[in-house]
């Protein structure tokens, strides 16, 4: 296919140096784009997350999530990936990931580790207990 970009991608946290970069690819993506301070704003922010897709190769940002997470609710801001990276699976694996970290970040374990509760409570005890949580997640995944 014509200007698609064949290459490999990690999943890293975003920092207030990548607004930039990241409101370039937000403005390529949307019609009206937010500036460098706006995707500062959310950088600098502790109340929001900014997930990026980098390129392995270049360095580049090929695509990125914004979201938060307040109690047992998770809200995506927006969700970009370049042109030339797009129908490669980032979106959905920036989707993932945000989802993952932030279960994991408001799913807080009802006893310690190690502890005759949390025994109790494994799935080899018989016991009921939380069963349906997702795999951790390492925030640096390769796309």
């Amino acid at each position: 296919m014509k200007g698609r970009c064949e290459a490999s991608y990690t999943v890293v946290p975003g920092q207030p140096g990548d607004a930039p970069q990241i409101a370039r690819l937000h403005a390529d993506c949307f019609p009206k784009g937010w500036n460098r301070d706006e995707m500062g704003l959310y950088l600098s922010d502790p109340a929001y997350k900014v997930l990026l897709a980098r390129s392995s190769d270049t360095g580049d940002i090929a695509g990125f999530v914004i979201y938060r997470a307040s109690g047992d609710e998770a809200e995506i801001l927006s969700l970009a990936v370049a042109p030339v990276a797009r129908r490669q699976g980032i979106a959905r694996v920036l989707w993932r990931v945000a989802w993952r970290v932030s279960y994991w970040r408001w799913m807080k374990p009802i006893a310690p580790r190690g502890s005759f509760m949390a025994a109790s409570a494994s799935p080899r005890s018989g016991a009921a207990g939380p069963t349906t949580r997702p795999p951790p997640v390492n925030p640096a995944r390769t796309v």
